[in-house]
């Protein structure tokens, strides 16, 4: 049973806070109306610091392992660039298992195909090359292990 964590920074709540001990033996500390939370080591290092909005109260904070997928489709842009060929960006705010993207083009928005391999996820908005002379495009987002997890819908190259 823990008795006392100390922190290098000590904090004072003065109401509600929770503890929850974490699967690599660090705590997870809830300031509950500091609105603040805290991951600290055994020996009191901190590890990670959240917090919720100004005005705001936890009564109960959790560290835990969470994903998402979103209702909707991940969203694809199209830029022409001063050459004349197309810059296209992927990105699926809310995706947590997004890796790569697959953009694919064709003549049609029914015939298209992969327009190269696929490209490693780059943060929230990932850059992709693009087929020069398609005239429509979509993109694929692929999991860890290049399932497609979901598919943009398609547009036509901008002019």
């Amino acid at each position: 049973m823990v008795e006392e964590i100390a922190i290098a920074t000590p904090i004072f709540a003065e109401t509600q806070g929770d503890l929850q001990r974490l699967p690599d033996g660090s705590w997870w500390i809830g300031w509950g109306n500091v609105n603040e939370s805290s991951q600290v080591a055994a020996d009191g290092r901190q590890l990670f610091e959240a917090h919720t909005p100004a005005g705001s109260e936890t009564y109960r904070s959790y560290r835990f392992p969470w994903s998402a997928t979103p209702a909707h489709p991940p969203a694809l842009a199209l830029a022409r660039t001063p050459a004349g060929g197309v810059r296209a960006y992927a990105s699926w705010n809310g995706a947590t298992a997004v890796s790569a993207w697959r953009l694919e083009s064709g003549p049609t928005p029914s015939e298209l195909s992969a327009s190269g391999p696929p490209a490693a996820r780059a943060g929230f908005e990932t850059q992709l090359q693009a087929r020069a002379g398609a005239a429509y495009f979509a993109v694929e987002a692929l999991g860890p292990n290049g399932r497609v997890l979901a598919r943009s819908r398609p547009l036509s190259a901008p002019r």
